[in-house]
């Protein structure tokens, strides 16, 4: 069988360490760390305008509101929307919101990896990290 397919046995063994998931539970692992703080951070600096003491984040039509209307402190509609979409999951517990963001850290450094390694430039996974 193996002579029909010779391919099958060809193929380089990858040590596990070097394989893209192992990467991305890295990255993924150093950005948790990195910003480890945020488990005990609170709203900080615009927080007040953007998100705890604005009415349309509480408003049952915000979304709409953000969208189509002039009502909002500034037009960021999909930070807004999100930020709607997080207060009906978090409420007032920063740390959810913070997570989200420290899992977009994560996201963005992943995928600029893959960028990088797609124009086959060196040095991909250290301008990730």
């Amino acid at each position: 069988m193996k002579e029909d397919f010779p391919e099958i046995d060809s193929a380089p063994k990858t040590p596990w360490w070097d394989r893209g998931w192992f990467f991305v539970l890295f990255v993924i692992a150093a950005t948790m760390l990195a910003y480890q703080p945020m488990w005990h951070a609170g709203f900080i600096w615009d927080d007040d305008v953007l998100l705890t003491a604005n009415p349309l984040i509480k408003a049952h039509d915000g979304w709409y509101q953000f969208w189509f209307t002039t009502k909002t402190p500034d037009y960021f509609p999909v930070m807004s929307s999100v930020f709607w979409i997080e207060w009906r999951l978090w409420g007032m517990n920063a740390v959810g919101y913070h997570m989200v963001n420290v899992l977009l850290h994560a996201l963005d450094a992943i995928l600029l990896w893959r960028l990088l390694a797609r124009l086959k430039i060196p040095g991909a996974r250290l301008a990730a990290a």
